[in-house]
C-alpha cells in the first residue's frame, strides 16, 4: 500500500490526467466537427490527422491512470483515422469509434 505522500502524488497525477483527458476529448470533438463539415480533401485530411495524433496521446496514458477502455478505444480511433486517410470511404468507422470513446470516457466531455 502506498504511503500517504505517494497516494497524494498519485491522486494529483490522476486529477491532472482527467484535466488533460477533457482537453484532448475537446480537441477531438472540434476536429470531428471540421471533419463532418469538410467539403474537400485538405480540411478532411487535416482533421483526421488531428484526431489521430490526439487519440495517440490518449492511447498511451489512459490505462496507467485507470481508464483502460479509453486507451483501447483511443488506439482504435487512431488506427481508424489512418485507414480513413488511406481510404476515404472508411471515415464512417471514425464516427462510430468516436462515439465509443466518448462513452468510455464516462461523460468527461460533458463536465
Amino acid at each position: 500500500m502506498p504511503s500517504d505522500k505517494h497516494q497524494n502524488t498519485l491522486d494529483l497525477l490522476r486529477r491532472e490526467f482527467v484535466v488533460k483527458l477533457v482537453e484532448r476529448l475537446g480537441v477531438i470533438e472540434a476536429a470531428m466537427t471540421v471533419l463532418k463539415d469538410a467539403t474537400d480533401d485538405t480540411p478532411r485530411r487535416a482533421a483526421l490527422k488531428e484526431i489521430q495524433s490526439t487519440a495517440h496521446l490518449l492511447s498511451g496514458s489512459s490505462a496507467l491512470f485507470g481508464y483502460p477502455e479509453v486507451g483501447e478505444t483511443a488506439q482504435d480511433l487512431e488506427l481508424a483515422c489512418q485507414d480513413a486517410l488511406d481510404v476515404p470511404t472508411q471515415q464512417a468507422a471514425v464516427d462510430q469509434i468516436w462515439a465509443k470513446l466518448k462513452a468510455a470516457a464516462g461523460g468527461k466531455l460533458d463536465n
